[in-house]
């Protein structure tokens, strides 16, 4: 075999063997995980059995973290093609989306927060901004995932905690870590969601509340089977068939000392419908159904 998908979580439970025999073996690898936890802690037990046998191993290749990843690269790129310089700070939003989620995503979410609730290390994981960063290197400034509601005036939108920030900004960390650092030790990068009325402050609130209220009990199980698919269920046909995400990042040309104070870059993927930013300049549109 010379290269293995795994789309099969929680990675944390049934990865690490998986992972390791592929290093062992010189057989590339990619998966759809979004749990650091456990990416933090299999990095350098398998790394040096990955660059002996020659094996590509790359984690979150799907929703977490694709579309984040690229296009902050993307953005990035065109940035310093017009101004010389990269940004030192992008903001990334989630706009409007529709989907289902599969039992899988659902077990993995469970079962991080089983292990946070019991382990005050493995919760740092998860809350630590630069827990993917290679061993060694000093972090940067970036903080917590923002937590509440606030308004961003590039955006022209209220904002709102987006579940996925959390892994998403921690590959994008990690990728400008590996890369040397190219926009600077002091890069930041932030990820909420959007949301396009003031009124709905009150339920993104509540709903977040009741996220976390459910994901950090000590028994996030019991919320799977009720409320959410079970592990071997996926989302029905109608969800995946109707799925598409509106995702963009920005950079303020401010930072490099240029005239305009407006966005001068956005990603979308998967957008048929207009987005919740108004003023980026460059906008790049693709299509993945991943």
């Amino acid at each position: 075999t010379r290269t293995l998908i795994s789309t099969v979580g929680p990675y944390a439970q049934y990865g690490t063997p998986v992972l390791k025999a592929c290093a062992t073996e010189g057989t590339h690898y990619c998966d759809l995980t979004g749990e650091a936890q456990w990416m933090a802690e299999v990095y350098e037990q398998i790394d040096p059995i990955a660059k002996e046998s020659g094996a590509r191993l790359v984690h979150c290749c799907g929703f977490d973290s694709i579309p984040s990843d690229l296009s902050v690269f993307f953005l990035q790129t065109q940035f310093k093609e017009r101004f010389g310089g990269y940004a030192s700070h992008v903001t990334g939003r989630m706009g409007r989306a529709a989907g289902g989620v599969s039992g899988g995503t659902v077990a993995s979410l469970m079962y991080v927060a089983e292990q946070a609730s019991k382990d005050p290390i493995i919760k740092e994981r998860v809350m630590d901004p630069y827990a993917l960063y290679p061993a060694g290197l000093e972090k940067g400034l970036d903080g917590p995932d923002q937590a509440g509601i606030a308004w961003d005036d590039n955006f022209e939108s209220w904002t709102g905690p987006f579940v996925m920030a959390a892994i998403n900004t921690k590959v994008v960390r990690r990728s400008h870590a590996l890369a040397g650092l190219p926009y600077g030790a002091t890069f930041a990068t932030t990820s909420p969601g959007c949301a396009r009325a003031a009124p709905r402050r009150s339920l993104a609130r509540g709903a977040w509340a009741s996220l976390w209220q459910a994901l950090s009990s000590h028994q996030p199980e019991r919320y799977s089977g009720k409320y959410c698919p079970t592990l071997v269920r996926g989302p029905t046909r109608p969800p995946v068939t109707m799925a598409f995400s509106s995702f963009g990042h920005t950079a303020p040309t401010a930072i490099i000392n240029c005239a305009s104070k407006w966005p001068v870059s956005a990603t979308r993927v998967m957008a048929p419908h207009r987005a919740c930013w108004r003023k980026p300049v460059c906008v790049s549109h693709g299509m993945s159904f991943l």
